[in-house]
């Protein structure tokens, strides 16, 4: 068997990689803490705050390709969408500074992000972020999962809770 090795030698920003994706055109996408790259089994394209606008930070914890084909980008500071060749506007609603760690599509096309703030969820042009005060345990939500029944569980360093009727148990 042969493999391959790429390294910070090889056009990655660093050696460490905090995320990796590949989405359905065929793209290996990765984190870094150094910025977001895109791999196409030859190049490295980085992306990142200097030369990347919608990059609202290098440190890349979290990617999900949503079935409209978005990349979703969670930093440590916040969330960064990719789209058709193209990085689109920020999100408003709550997510600034947000701590992101973790991103789920639901099977009802929402996408929900786990952060430093708890819970958001974007569904269209609605964003709603869910906290301790709608049961969630404290602290960063570090995972993020839908079972087989489509109910909604976020999980913690304190514990897991599920969303039922718009509140977490």
């Amino acid at each position: 068997y042969g493999h391959d090795v790429w390294t910070s030698d090889s056009g990655l920003p660093q050696n460490s990689i905090t995320a990796i994706l590949q989405t359905r055109d065929g793209y290996l996408w990765m984190g870094t803490q150094e910025g977001l790259v895109r791999f196409d089994g030859v190049r490295f394209a980085v992306f990142d705050t200097r030369n990347t606008e919608a990059m609202n930070d290098d440190w890349v914890q979290a990617l999900l390709e949503s079935r409209d084909g978005t990349l979703w980008i969670g930093t440590v500071t916040g969330l960064a969408r990719y789209r058709h060749g193209e990085f689109l506007p920020p999100l408003s609603g709550g997510l600034t500074n947000a701590i992101v760690t973790t991103l789920l599509e639901r099977r009802d096309g929402s996408v929900w992000i786990g952060s430093s703030l708890g819970v958001t969820r974007v569904s269209g042009s609605e964003i709603r972020t869910y906290a301790a005060a709608e049961g969630l345990p404290v602290g960063r939500i570090h995972a993020l999962a839908e079972d087989a029944a489509g109910t909604l569980w976020a999980g913690s360093v304190w514990g897991a809770a599920r969303l039922e009727n718009e509140r977490f148990q």
